[in-house]
């Protein structure tokens, strides 16, 4: 499981870098100037939710609604000239990965216009199990990925730049592979879902319904 802080700060840093251009499933419109962040934390990946706003005067500083301000700890250490942890390191990039798989499985998600729910049903999971992905929750295994890709019509893309890792899910450049009507294999059904995510609670499927 993720360090909970780890995650947070991960957060804190997409924010500080995109204020005003961060969107959907990460940050939400309420009205009248005020945003949601929407993230996963902990064992069972219930949403997070923490309201904020912007600086006036469009000065692109995001602040919390409480006015409380964060400096990011990994700044403060590398000022002071301490070298990272390995194993925060290596954290902080499944962190990373996680966010942005997230990011691929809504963006495509939408596109087609389905809900959770219907994807959920297609890919052989449960809404909670796909609202905890998108929000960045946890890292799907290769297979589930397939089915992903399956159930949504796509073809799953990872690109490699260095340290750099760009994950999408783009349109099938021809006819679709057998057994891409969006109903895995009878044999992934039974096992899957356990095995790759962590199911969710009720009351934590009231908690991450977004579909």
């Amino acid at each position: 499981m993720y360090n909970d802080f780890l995650v947070v700060e991960h957060v804190a840093e997409l924010l500080r870098e995109r204020p005003t251009t961060l969107g959907e499933p990460y940050s939400r419109h309420l009205g009248d100037g005020v945003r949601e962040l929407r993230f996963s934390l902990g064992r069972r990946g219930g949403a997070t939710r923490v309201p904020y706003g912007l600086a006036p005067e469009g000065e692109g500083e995001a602040v919390m609604v409480s006015h409380a301000r964060w400096k990011l700890a990994r700044d403060e250490r590398v000022a002071q000239g301490i070298a990272e942890d390995p194993e925060v390191e290596r954290r902080r990039e499944e962190i990373s990965l996680a966010f942005d798989l997230g990011q691929a499985v809504y963006d495509r998600r939408t596109s087609l216009g389905i809900s959770q729910t219907e994807l959920a049903r297609r890919a052989g999971m449960t809404q909670p199990q796909v609202s905890k992905l998108e929000l960045g929750g946890t890292v799907p295994t290769v297979p589930l990925l397939a089915r992903l890709a399956r159930a949504m019509e796509a073809m799953f893309r990872m690109e490699l730049f260095g340290s750099s890792i760009r994950v999408t899910f783009t349109d099938l450049d021809g006819p679709a592979p057998e057994g891409t009507d969006g109903e895995p294999p009878a044999t992934e059904r039974v096992s899957a879902p356990a095995a790759e995510t962590e199911e969710a609670d009720t009351g934590t499927e009231r908690t991450a319904a977004t579909g």
